[in-house]
């Protein structure tokens, strides 16, 4: 660090020169200048960090300086000097950029206060390239280098949080996660403002921020373990309100945080286990785990639902979403196991209701759902899924479809894995097989063959995912007993082989 001192009473000049040496013997260079002509020519020469500058001197006073300063466009922090009266001056200097001042005599206290910020200013400025005081700004960009930084980013971040907030990193690090979802409106402000008295009450170095996109607040504390429940710092943000939920983790290095906040991740999503708990610690998922059971699909619920949305009274399919609900909600499962399960039996049934219910269900949409079931954080939020596709069904119409075409979907869902055919279907439902053939198109979009092949094709994508067969095994099995065939078949539909979506889409 190089530093000017710039001021024309030689005792001042001398002893702030004494003390800055003192308090800061690491400094590389620390000159003075008596007027401000020669501080002047002393700042271009060596482009010092830090410039002290006494508003009132001969030659150059110290308001002229800063402007040609500026018009120089020279990087540095300047610190105005200045007494009582001059105090206007430094108003000025301080509209001209200048941050820092000290009024005469200068403490040892203030003297110290104003270079530890600086420095802190300046390091900050050299890793993120803002200023030590754009705090919010910064928290930000140091979590998501912990998230998904390289290995040079960390090394930035631990320097940042052993520098500048006085972190040590070979100490315990307790990592919260406030997860508050939808909610984000409602308590924005007050755990932001609860965080920010909770941080000036605080001995000890703290830490949080913000990620805009995924609504959820991080803290960073050290030396606090307090991954207890009846913390008095949990016990302030449970206060807030009961649709946050808080995990914990406590870590023994800062070399440990980014695994940390990984694991903090999924931890909160044993809260869709817990139910009740709004603060998930490691205790307390280890001790429910022995208790977790599997869950059995229960494949009869899905058939009555798809059976459902094929008739002619298909609101009566949010009854057995109802029973699928009580199903997986009033045991404990692994949570993962719960939103997999949740995936696959809304995707049947939603499946089923566009082939059926096009006008009021589309593939976006469809999407737009499942993508929202799989961001479900909380037990509150699954609940809140359950309540939306249960009222989505209540309030389903029977479509344009005739009752022909519904028994006909309904019985190509029944017998897609055997050689089933246009004309038997027909003849089981009373028809020629050239009216069936021109109602279908008429009233799905699309002709007996397509529908049959995308549904076999349906039942494949699912079997290659979440089975071990092999290919030839999955084509026997959906109704192609050509493996050539399946597979030419598969490709016209998906637009690759069973064998490449099977590699894409394997669940690990």
């Amino acid at each position: 660090m190089k530093v000017v001192v710039i001021e024309d009473e030689i005792k001042i000049r001398t002893g702030l020169v004494k003390l800055i040496r003192k308090l800061k013997p690491n400094y590389e260079l620390i000159v003075e200048a008596k007027d401000g002509v020669e501080g002047y020519s002393l700042i271009k020469q060596i482009n010092p960090e830090i410039v002290f500058l006494d508003i009132n001197m001969p030659k150059l006073n110290g308001l002229e300086m800063l402007k040609k300063l500026n018009d120089l466009e020279i990087t540095r922090r300047t610190i105005i000097l200045s007494g009582y009266s001059e105090f206007e001056y430094a108003q000025t200097a301080i509209r001209l950029g200048v941050k820092e001042y000290l009024l005469k005599p200068i403490t040892i206290d203030d003297l110290t206060l104003t270079l530890d910020t600086i420095e802190k200013d300046i390091l900050q400025q050299s890793l993120f390239g803002i200023s030590y005081k754009e705090s919010d700004k910064q928290n930000k960009q140091t979590l998501e280098k912990l998230i998904n930084g390289t290995s040079s980013d960390l090394e930035e971040v631990g320097l940042y949080m052993n520098k500048i907030l006085g972190f040590l990193l070979e100490n315990n690090f307790t990592i919260i996660n406030l997860y508050y979802g939808k909610h984000h409106e409602r308590y924005y402000s007050e755990i932001k403002n609860l965080l920010s008295i909770i941080k000036k009450q605080s001995n000890d170095p703290f830490f949080f921020a913000i990620l805009d996109n995924q609504y959820q607040w991080l803290i960073i504390q050290q030396d606090k373990i307090i991954n207890t429940p009846d913390s008095r710092l949990l016990s302030k943000l449970k206060q807030l309100g009961e649709d946050i939920i808080i995990s914990v983790i406590t870590v023994p290095n800062f070399q440990e945080i980014k695994t940390a906040i990984m694991a903090n991740e999924c931890n909160r999503k044993w809260s869709i286990t817990l139910k009740d708990e709004q603060v998930i610690v490691e205790d307390l998922i280890r001790n429910v785990q022995d208790s977790v059971e599997t869950f059995v699909y229960p494949i009869g619920i899905e058939r009555k639902a798809n059976s459902a949305i094929s008739s002619s009274t298909p609101w009566l399919a949010s009854d057995f979403i109802i029973e699928f609900k009580d199903q997986i909600t009033q045991t404990i499962f692994h949570p993962k196991e719960i939103l997999d399960n949740c995936f696959r039996f809304f995707s049947a049934i939603l499946h089923s209701a566009v082939l059926v219910h096009r006008g009021f269900f589309s593939q976006e949409k469809n999407q737009q759902l499942l993508n929202e079931l799989m961001n479900v954080q909380t037990p509150n939020e699954l609940e809140d899924m359950f309540y939306n596709f249960i009222k989505i069904f209540k309030e389903l119409e029977p479509s344009n479809n005739s009752l022909v075409v519904y028994k006909a979907i309904s019985l190509i869902k029944d017998k897609y894995e055997e050689g089933i055919s246009l004309k038997e279907i027909a003849n089981e439902l009373n028809v020629t097989p050239e009216y069936l053939s021109s109602l279908f198109n008429k009233e799905t979009g699309k002709s007996f063959t397509l529908y049959l092949k995308q549904l076999r094709i349906h039942k494949a994508q699912e079997y290659l995912t979440k089975s071990e067969m092999k290919s030839y095994e999955i084509g026997e099995k959906i109704g192609y007993t050509d493996p050539k065939y399946f597979t030419k078949v598969f490709k016209e539909i998906t637009g690759i082989t069973p064998a490449t979506y099977k590699k894409l889409n394997k669940t690990k």
